[in-house]
């Protein structure tokens, strides 16, 4: 018997054991170190996150921006109270005019919805990086022919979906040309005088009307003051500092009006305007008025004459449609 090979055999059956076994060690060492580790990136990954967590909640309670959760939610819409704990003076209604659901995609109407609502909250009382003393809530003046699509669009952004038919129907127009051919002008016809409604919003001092393709670049407190608070002759002092009006640019440099109330703020298209023409057309995408229901049905009665002349506008003064006026006035509705 070979004494050295039986040995030789004991020996490799004793060292494959003892390799399993290390082995064996190795990997149970290994896989503890494994979990180790992904424990402790997970215990530091989750400290960080509820640390951030907190650093945002408390930045959002003492920042005047409003967070986006409480933004889709209308948190921030109306009432008096902002979010950096500041009294609103007031609470300006700022409406919008939907006449119409877009023919292709809805993004540019849901764009340009948002960008604007942002824009008004970034200059209220709601920023902390804005020194204006109001708050807003925002409107969509909405017509019957729109609600598949402004309603889904708009609410969720904050705005107050208003249904809001056309002031006087065709039918009721009693002067021909205006019944004939008011239906066919510019981009949305008799549907245009559903901006009228923004008179209607009596629970405001102010409401301003925009168009869907502008933006609120700085806040329009100096206008709000002096609808809100009114004119004194300090104001219209040129030697006084603080006049309002210093900071109110009117046309020609006119005074403010010190014995009526100011109730409305325009503006008027002078790149539209041509040469010969008696009036400049007013920019129907920025409006600041004072709501009043008398106003509305003055409005609407004047709608209800139909007194609109082909060779004089409105009531023959000139005042007509201005929708890319490239001629004298002569026959309104066909001069385009």
């Amino acid at each position: 018997m070979n004494i050295n090979s039986r040995r030789g055999t004991k020996q490799s059956a004793s060292s494959r054991h003892h390799s399993n076994l290390d082995r064996f060690i190795q990997l149970f060492l290994l896989l503890t170190a494994a979990i180790i580790v992904i424990g402790y990136y997970y215990f530091l990954s989750s400290t960080v996150l509820q640390k951030t967590s907190d650093e945002t909640t408390t930045n959002s309670k003492n920042s005047g921006d409003v967070p986006n959760n409480d933004l889709r939610n209308n948190n921030i819409r109306g009432g008096t109270k902002s979010t950096n704990n500041k009294d609103a003076k007031a609470t300006i209604g700022y409406a919008i005019t939907v006449t119409s659901c877009p023919k292709t995609s809805t993004s540019g109407m849901l764009d340009g919805a948002a960008v604007l609502q942002h824009s008004i909250h970034l200059n209220s009382i709601h920023s902390s990086s804005s020194s204006s003393q109001y708050s807003y809530q925002m409107y969509a003046l909405v017509h019957p022919a729109a609600i598949s699509c402004a309603k889904s669009q708009l609410e969720p952004l904050g705005y107050k979906i208003l249904i809001r038919d056309v002031p006087v129907s065709l039918d009721q127009i009693q002067g021909e040309y205006l019944r004939t051919k008011v239906e066919k002008n510019g981009c949305c016809g008799d549907k245009e005088f559903v901006k009228l409604h923004a008179y209607t919003l009596m629970e405001h001092e102010v409401v301003v009307h925009l168009d869907l393709d502008t933006l609120v670049l700085r806040p329009l407190d100096d206008l709000f003051d002096v609808m809100i608070d009114g004119v004194t002759d300090d104001d219209n002092d040129t030697n006084n500092d603080i006049g309002k009006t210093k900071k109110i640019e009117v046309a020609f440099h006119d005074p403010l009006p010190t014995k009526q109330p100011i109730n409305a703020f325009f503006t008027r298209d002078y790149n539209m305007a041509h040469q010969g023409m008696k009036h400049a057309g007013v920019q129907g995408g920025f409006l600041v008025l004072r709501p009043s229901m008398e106003v509305y049905e003055e409005f609407r009665e004047i709608i209800r004459k139909g007194d609109f002349r082909s060779k004089g506008g409105w009531g023959g003064m000139g005042f007509g449609p201005f929708y890319g006026v490239s001629c004298h006035i002569s026959s309104l509705y066909e001069c385009a």
